[in-house]
């Protein structure tokens, strides 16, 4: 037994915990759920890494006897390991959520929850940059430059899709064949989804997109790769474009045309964001087609020119010029 100064004892550490057996009904609860196997990982890992550090300092490892300093120094440990802010938050936020379940299970009164009165701040994040229509030009006229044309028309494409739709990396390399319907300018996008299954939905392109998809389609059909369902082929003899693929096309792409090479496939869901609430796109209509479940996540994607769309709408109203 060790007694620590916070006045508590516990076992010694030995690759267990008290919390273990909680932590992984937890698992099970949020799996039933419906989160996503990436959100329970991270929950419970969390967790689990709290209910280690417990045990390894000594402290009580029952939800009835740990008390809020013993949640703080666990986050005071994280910081002085030199963890990142949003990382100590997420951690934070993982172990409230736990207890949030433990009251809600009945293994432990809600008035006795240890981290009810803890608030670790969230950290500021800074949105990256949106592109400019300038960059999406350059990034566009980059893709006449090269020597294949296959690859050219295919990566024209990708970037005018990137750019008319705002879709995620995932959703654009998990587009088929039967995705696309040229004629009525619509894809069918699969993303992320829960446990009932993957979450789909139909978005929109423009004509010049369409123009583009229809001349890398033209030349797919001679790609040795053609008979694969995948919308995308790349240069792998055996397998159609990865994301990574679509990461380092983009980065040639941009240091063809002059561009910093840190261009990444998110910065056009960004930017489509900014500039569709920029057109005046309601914002209800933004998110539907961007596919986000509500507004928090809208407003976080399009805080990258919040200011300069906020601007913009006080010189078109021009309240000055009423007088």
């Amino acid at each position: 037994m060790r007694v620590t100064a916070l006045g508590q004892s516990s076992a010694d550490a030995s690759g267990t915990h008290e919390l273990a057996p909680l932590v992984a009904s937890w698992r099970r609860s949020l799996s039933a759920r419906g989160r996503s196997p990436k959100t329970v990982t991270i929950y419970t890992t969390e967790a689990d890494a709290f209910g280690r550090y417990l045990a390894e300092q000594g402290m009580p490892g029952s939800p009835a006897n740990i008390r809020r300093e013993h949640v703080e120094a666990y986050i005071t440990s994280l910081r002085e390991r030199g963890l990142s802010p949003s990382t100590v938050h997420q951690h934070s936020r993982s172990i409230s959520l736990f207890f949030a379940w433990l009251a809600e299970e009945g293994e432990v009164r809600a008035d006795r929850d240890p981290t009810r009165n803890i608030k670790v701040p969230v950290p500021e994040t800074k949105p990256p940059e949106v592109l400019s229509e300038g960059d999406i030009r350059a990034l566009i006229k980059a893709c006449q430059k090269g020597t294949s044309q296959f690859e050219n028309r295919r990566d024209e494409a990708i970037i005018r899709l990137f750019a008319d739709t705002g879709m995620r990396l995932g959703e654009l390399v998990g587009l088929t064949l039967d995705s696309l319907d040229l004629d009525a300018g619509v894809l069918v996008v699969t993303g992320k989804g829960s446990g009932r299954g993957p979450r789909k939905r139909l978005i929109g392109f423009g004509s010049k997109t369409a123009d583009a998809l229809d001349r890398y389609l033209r030349s797919r059909a001679t790609h040795r790769l053609t008979h694969l369902p995948e919308l995308w082929l790349g240069r792998h003899k055996t397998r159609p474009l990865t994301s990574s693929g679509v990461a380092q096309m983009l980065r040639e792409r941009a240091r063809q045309a002059g561009l910093s090479e840190t261009i990444h496939p998110h910065q056009f869901r960004h930017t489509w964001a900014h500039l569709s609430l920029a057109e005046g796109m309601p914002e209800g209509d933004v998110q539907r087609l961007g596919g986000w479940r509500d507004r928090a996540m809208l407003s976080r994607y399009g805080a990258s020119a919040a200011t300069e769309r906020a601007l913009a709408a006080q010189k078109k109203l021009g309240l000055g010029n009423k007088w």
